[in-house]
């Protein structure tokens, strides 16, 4: 027994836990969120990346933006394999549309909508890049297209047929064929 708690393959990895969930609790936790450590944590590669960072965090110092939502957004997008970055501008925008707060991103990122509303087939997909490119575009708006995303991810399931069926009849309203 003693041999297995000396062997690096069981030590390492239990070692390694214990310094994420540190730096974890460290960040969720600091008076001061660092922006160099968040930028670095989720690999940041351009001005824009690092400017959406700093601009989100001076929010949440002036209190303009609920640190716990930063947080929630931040760990949760630091747990994805790839694209954290885009994970966490996406999440951040669309939890803090729900509490009023518009983070003024010009970009609404299909990957992460098509993600968000569990979309399992390719005309689903498509769907989702088609009124992506008309929010881009500004035939279809901003607004409306989000308020659809927030409304079905708070559906328990069949997330893409609320979105799909909500958006198709609000853009009618308006005059905008889907």
């Amino acid at each position: 027994m003693r041999r297995l708690f000396n062997s690096p393959v069981l030590i390492l990895p239990i070692l390694m836990g214990v310094v994420i969930v540190l730096l974890t609790v460290q960040v969720a936790r600091a008076d001061d969120i660092d922006p160099e450590q968040i930028k670095a944590a989720l690999h940041t590669t351009n001005d824009i990346e690092h400017g959406f960072v700093d601009g989100t965090v001076a929010m949440v110092h002036a209190k303009t933006l609920p640190r716990d939502i930063f947080t929630s957004c931040f760990i949760w997008a630091r747990k994805k394999p790839r694209y954290q970055i885009q994970y966490f501008k996406q999440a951040l925008t669309l939890r803090a549309a729900e509490i009023g707060i518009d983070l003024k991103d010009d970009t609404i990122d299909p990957v992460f909508i098509k993600a968000a509303l569990h979309t399992s087939s390719d005309i689903e997909r498509g769907f989702v890049d088609r009124t992506v490119g008309m929010v881009q575009a500004g035939t279809l708006p901003r607004n409306l297209f989000t308020s659809c995303v927030i409304a079905a991810r708070e559906k328990p399931s069949y997330q893409f047929q609320y979105f799909k069926q909500a958006l198709t009849l609000r853009a009618a309203k308006i005059g905008i064929n889907l």
